[in-house]
């Protein structure tokens, strides 16, 4: 069996260390004056940092302390005991939290707070149509978040979305869901039902792309009579043998993050309506489908060309 090279093993070291021990960001030390100026103040008296960071107070007086809790009631999680310039004292915080400190001889005269703030990542992108000439927004998609942290957004009129304040190193979700359209819906008509039967026959410039998945309502992977009838129903509005049609697919499927410690953007989808195989799709009310303009071809004429190519007369 060949070994491994010393330049090979290197390299499978230095992989395994950035999985077990991935980039942490380096601590910051944040300074505060103890009596600056000769006043009975902590200066800043109110600071927040990251977990991991750490305070260091500068005495530029004498006579003061710093002590972890409120006036009268140290909580011992750090104590300088009273002291006199020059002195420094310094304290890490590991874990987020509020601390607050005081002067042990000026009490509640003296006191301090100490703010340790998770860091956070955000999540954000657009949704968009990717059956369109130019893609367009796809507005009230519900996109929902799974894993360290919970919740649900709207993509707003522009289709865009984000997730934000959410804890960094956490590991999460998106999945993008939208209710189907109703059938005899908008959008959805004899212009679409006609592409998806000419695309069968082999007439003109067949579909492709999105604008083919969209065709294929049944989902076994080809273009054919089945699909063209369900497109077909669902623009006369029946409810039954449909197959798929009205129904948004988005691509991919969810979107998947683990360990985030950076702010996620452009985290886009791509959409199609399945039946929507022709004109542009835009989002519009739930109403009745009005005929689209097409090349004179009615509903009953697109069954009875359907019926000859089937029975191959």
């Amino acid at each position: 069996m060949k070994m491994p090279s010393p330049n090979q093993v290197r390299c499978s070291l230095l992989t395994l260390s950035l999985v077990l021990y991935p980039y942490v960001a380096p601590a910051t030390t944040v300074q505060v004056h103890v009596g600056q100026g000769a006043t009975l103040t902590f200066t800043p008296d109110t600071v927040s940092i990251q977990p991991g960071d750490m305070v260091e107070w500068i005495w530029d007086d004498n006579g003061h302390s710093v002590t972890s809790g409120t006036p009268g009631n140290p909580d011992g999680t750090f104590d300088s005991g009273l002291q006199g310039i020059p002195f420094t004292f310094s304290h890490t915080f590991p874990m987020a939290g509020s601390f607050p400190y005081y002067c042990i001889r000026h009490q509640a005269m003296m006191v301090g707070t100490v703010n340790v703030e998770a860091p956070t990542v955000s999540i954000g992108g657009t949704v968009l149509y990717c059956s369109n000439p130019v893609p367009g927004p796809v507005p009230n998609v519900t996109l929902t978040l799974t894993g360290s942290a919970s919740g649900s957004t709207l993509s707003d009129a522009s289709g865009n979305y984000t997730f934000l304040s959410l804890a960094s190193g956490g590991n999460y979700t998106v999945t993008p869901t939208k209710a189907a359209r109703v059938p005899g819906s908008p959008n959805i008509h004899t212009v679409d039902v006609i592409a998806t039967q000419r695309h069968f026959l082999n007439l003109g410039t067949p579909l492709a792309g999105c604008r083919l998945t969209a065709a294929d309502v049944n989902g076994d992977t080809s273009v054919n009579t089945v699909d063209v009838i369900a497109i077909q129903r669902f623009f006369l509005g029946l409810s039954t043998g449909i197959a798929n049609t009205g129904r948004y697919k988005f691509t991919p499927v969810n979107r998947t993050y683990i360990g985030l410690v950076t702010n996620q953007t452009a985290q886009n989808y791509d959409t199609l309506v399945y039946g929507d195989t022709a004109a542009t799709f835009v989002e519009l009310p739930d109403d009745p489908s009005q005929d689209a303009a097409d090349d004179g071809t009615s509903a009953g004429e697109v069954a009875a060309v359907t019926k000859t190519r089937k029975t191959g007369l």
